[in-house]
């Protein structure tokens, strides 16, 4: 694939305004399992029991599968409580990792939330159609995570 071709592949970007304080828009987002609607998206489909983040540069995106398997999503590039989290995405363990970065910024008694995933090029001629499905997938997560910020 030429330069010019993987220029074309701009990033999911897709921004929500939470009502609560940065450090909770931070907090829920990372208990990933508080929200993470399984059902529709996992690696074990219906065998699936929950997700987590490890929270450490480093740590991993883990989901725990009936009878006793594990599911690597990706690792943790950056942990920047409440700032900012940067997550190495690989739900697809034989497809190239691309990365999400998600920051929390202050807005009065709000907290605007904008998520970015990026790096499709490493997929080559199947970059568009790779990040196609996310493109939508991530604001219905996004509404989805919005509506358990406001839950205690």
């Amino acid at each position: 694939m030429t330069a010019e071709a993987q220029a074309v592949v701009a990033p999911v970007v897709r921004t929500v305004r939470v009502a609560c304080s940065q450090e909770r828009a931070f907090r829920v987002f990372t208990e990933v399992g508080s929200w993470w609607p399984l059902d529709q998206y996992s690696i074990g489909e219906d065998r699936a029991e929950s997700v987590r983040i490890e929270p450490r540069v480093g740590g991993l995106i883990v989901e725990s599968i009936k009878g006793g398997e594990t599911a690597e999503w990706g690792s943790v590039l950056a942990w920047e409580p409440f700032d900012r989290l940067v997550l190495e995405w690989r739900v697809r363990p034989e497809k190239p990792a691309t990365e999400v970065e998600v920051t929390f910024t202050p807005d009065g008694d709000g907290t605007i939330v904008r998520l970015e995933h990026r790096h499709w090029e490493r997929y080559g001629n199947e970059a568009t159609e790779a990040r196609s499905g996310y493109d939508t997938g991530w604001q219905g997560l996004l509404d989805v995570y919005s509506e358990a910020t406001g839950k205690e």
